[in-house]
This record gives C-alpha cells, structure tokens and sequence, in this order.
C-alpha cells in the first residue's frame, strides 16, 4: 500500500473538509431516534477494521476499539511497541488492556500475565521489540485444507520470553461477508502448537 503523504492544508482545503466530517459523525451517530447505535470509532482503530460495519456486526466492536456513545469523553490515548516479527505487527496498551495487532487479522488481546512485562512510553516508544515468528500450515487426516498456526515469542523486561500460540479461523461465507479481508486469531496452546509442528511435512512461512 503507499502511505498517504500529508502536508499543512490551506484555509480552502480546511474548509471542504466540514462537510465530510459532518457526514462521518452522521454516519457514526446513525441509528434508532434513541440514539443507542451512537458510536465512537477511535482514530488510531486498525486499517483492517475500517470498512467493517460496526452498526451491523456488533461482536467486532470491542476487537476494533469501537465504543458507545457515552465513551465520546475517553480520553485514554493507546501507546504502543513495534514488534520485530512479524512485519508491520505491533503490541497496542490502553489502560490495563493489551492487545496483538498483526496485519491483516482482526485485533486480539494478550493474555493478563503479559500486563505490566513490557514497558511503554515515549522514552522507548521506537525501540523495536525483538520478537520472534514461527508459522506453519498442518494438514489433518481427511482435510481438504490445512490448518495454519503462528506462535509468536516476545522478550518481556523482567529477562524472560512470553509466548502466544493462535489458529487462524477458518471463513464460512457469513465470516467472509462481515469481516472482509480480515481474519480472526484463535488461541491455541504453545504445547500443541509444539506436537503439531512435529507432524508437519513442510514448514513454510506466510507471503
């Protein structure tokens, strides 16, 4: 994808933007007269998340940051930490809560042991975290497609390495429709991630 390039508008250029804005709220604000489908879609919200329909697939809300509209005063601004593998992945904090931002796939949160055992801030926000991918795809018997699982090994501060295992979930054509091009991680145990390399043919790694 080319990034966006974006420079200083000039009062015209500001001034067209009044009406989209107001469309976007609109759109957001959109619902039953009550207001109860009012909604607050943060900016820093993942690119895989932005053309999902948040008024319709409810149960993507949360993964993607977006809250209701009695949210509209949060004012808790996510830090994050770049992860070294895999490519364009990224560990996302606000508050307590941790989340696993991967491109293409749908937010996931870390696990509670993970809080507190990686430092963010401005002070170490653009130091890398050394993590470590490994993928492989693993056909079952009978299958006529294999089942594809990441485990991914992240350097924590107290010394230690902390581990996440997933599955990536299989689409029906309902899935597809609502999340697009997006798909969902599924925890998985790092033992069986371990036996079930074991009894893979090929390892390969994801293009």
């Amino acid at each position: 994808m080319t990034p966006m390039r974006i420079g200083k508008p000039g009062p015209d250029a500001v001034r067209g933007l009044f009406p989209a804005v107001a469309a976007l709220i609109a759109a957001c604000a959109g619902g039953s007269p009550g207001g109860s489908d009012k909604m607050y879609v943060p900016e820093d919200m993942p690119e895989i998340c932005q053309d999902l329909d948040f008024r319709r697939d409810k149960e993507l809300r949360k993964l993607c940051g977006v809250k209701a509209h009695n949210y509209l005063a949060y004012r808790n601004v996510p830090e994050h930490r770049d992860l070294q593998e895999p490519k364009a992945g990224v560990i996302i904090q606000k508050g307590e809560e941790m989340q696993l931002r991967l491109e293409n796939f749908l937010p996931v949160d870390l696990p509670e042991d993970f809080r507190g055992q990686i430092r963010f801030g401005e002070e170490i926000r653009r130091k890398t975290i050394k993590s470590k991918m490994d993928y492989f795809e693993f056909f079952a018997p009978q299958a006529d497609r294999p089942e594809k699982l990441i485990r991914l090994d992240i350097p924590l501060d107290n010394g230690e390495t902390g581990s996440v295992c997933y599955t990536v979930e299989r689409k029906t054509e309902t899935l597809q429709h609502k999340t697009g091009s997006a798909s969902r991680l599924l925890p998985l145990d790092c033992g069986d991630f371990t036996r079930l390399k074991t009894l893979a043919v090929i390892p390969q790694r994801p293009e």
